[in-house]
């Protein structure tokens, strides 16, 4: 009870940023909490949010291009894009804000939204994935033709590199896109990306931030690209059964999962109970208040995973390595749940490493 009201207290704020016009990021804003509030609660109010968020994500759409405008600029300190007239801006990471525009086509039975959808996952299968299967995480277009002006990176180490967590949007935004298109395209994209994905994984199982940093230094981890890597792993074996076929992402997954609860999980919090007393003018002399508080040993509870790293680009205006992040939370939680639904959480022990 305690967290759910937590849950509803801290949503409530989050409606209006459904109607924010300068992100790609909605899906991510709104989709894990709103569909949820509806789903389990029937909150009338998170089904109109998202559908309003999903409207607002379709139409940053540009049909020169064939897909959804991720930044409008985007400034470092090596390069910059401030006019989005001459440069069209986007990531691999917006793979995984279609999810929303999927669902919520087929809430409403919007077929162009649905094609919006549809036409980014196969422009970022077009722009994004290399030969070898690794990723590109920014691709800059021009606005007018479509057409390929540079692939650079944001947060990798270097332009041709692999930045690892790009490398885990493009596995699960597949995945997730085949389940809602049947597209074998989709599905076949996601598996070569988490085999180049796994053909990099360190023998300890926990992904480096970028796979073609220098080897001869010691690379900040990033357990979120192994937590959301792992989920979309889940859904390309969910994926394979139903067709028949067999499948290894399964004990891949849970590998990497073992490999970063093993290495990075931080100190175990618990709620301690206080008690005061207040002065009334009930017929009881005192009233009894119960408080909770949470505390965690050796450290400010921040987050149930370390190890994560938002960016350690050379050039980015700010670097962060080796921390607490919400969406390596997430995911963990999400990929928890996910085996939950599987019916696999009886099973993990009984898998060799």
């Amino acid at each position: 009870m305690h967290l759910e009201f937590a849950c509803k207290w801290w949503t409530t704020n989050l409606h209006q940023n459904s109607t924010l016009a300068s992100t790609h990021d909605l899906g991510f804003m709104i989709f894990p909490w709103a569909k949820l509030a509806w789903t389990l609660d029937h909150d009338v109010l998170a089904r109109d949010t998202i559908i309003r968020a999903s409207r607002m994500l379709a139409s940053r759409y540009v049909p020169a291009t064939g897909a959804i405008r991720s930044w409008d600029t985007c400034t470092t300190l090596r390069y910059s894009f401030t006019d989005p007239t001459k440069d069209f801006l986007f990531i691999i990471d917006n793979m995984m804000n279609l999810d929303m525009l999927f669902w919520t086509a087929s809430e409403i039975g919007d077929k162009e939204m649905y094609q919006i959808a549809v036409n980014h996952a196969k422009k970022t299968q077009a722009c994004h994935i290399r030969a070898d299967n690794s990723t590109t995480h920014l691709v800059v277009l021009d606005p007018n033709t479509g057409s390929v002006k540079s692939r650079l990176t944001n947060q990798g180490y270097s332009d041709t590199s692999s930045w690892t967590r790009g490398q885990a949007w493009a596995i699960a935004g597949f995945a997730q896109t085949y389940n809602w298109t049947r597209d074998v395209s989709f599905l076949e994209t996601a598996r070569a990306c988490a085999d180049y994905f796994l053909s990099k994984l360190p023998a300890n199982g926990v992904p480096p931030w970028d796979f073609c940093a220098p080897t001869d230094s010691e690379q900040p981890p990033d357990t979120s690209a192994a937590v959301i890597a792992a989920y979309g792993m889940l859904l390309i074996h969910e994926a394979l059964v139903q067709q028949g076929e067999q499948s290894s992402y399964f004990e891949s997954a849970i590998r990497i999962v073992k490999a970063i609860c093993s290495k990075h999980m931080t100190p175990q919090s618990y709620f301690k109970t206080t008690t005061s007393t207040l002065d009334t003018v009930e017929k009881n002399p005192h009233n009894v208040q119960t408080e909770f508080t949470v505390i965690q040993d050796d450290a400010i509870p921040q987050t149930i995973l370390g190890g994560a790293t938002i960016n350690n680009y050379e050039f980015a205006p700010r670097r962060w390595a080796n921390h607490g992040l919400v969406y390596a939370d997430y995911y963990f939680l999400l990929l928890g749940n996910k085996l939950l639904e599987m019916q696999a959480a009886m099973s993990l022990s009984d898998i060799q490493i």
